[in-house]
């Protein structure tokens, strides 16, 4: 899909004189929105941390998300970075 959206880009620059940043911006927020959409629907999309990175010279995007890792006995409160280094994943 890389090249489809490289040419999209450099289509709509050309046609429309806008840059090429702000599509390629317009486009991440896209993605980044049917994402939620087709992912998270019903299951407070709305909290879901969402980030699109779309590669300006491949075409190529990657998804991330950002979770909240809160400690076991408080479920509101964010634990602090400290805290999280010291976890061992291995034991979860």
């Amino acid at each position: 899909m890389g090249r489809e959206i490289l040419t999209v880009v450099e289509t709509v620059s050309n046609e429309k004189g806008v840059s090429r940043e702000a599509i390629f911006e317009a486009l991440e927020q896209a993605l980044v929105a049917a994402t939620k959409k087709r992912f998270y629907e019903g299951t407070h999309a709305e909290e879901a941390q969402l980030r699109v990175e779309i590669d300006r010279k491949t075409g190529d995007y990657r998804t991330f998300r950002q979770w909240t890792v809160v400690a076991d006995e408080d479920h509101e409160m964010p634990a602090c970075q400290d805290a999280i280094s010291d976890v061992d994943p291995a034991k979860w």
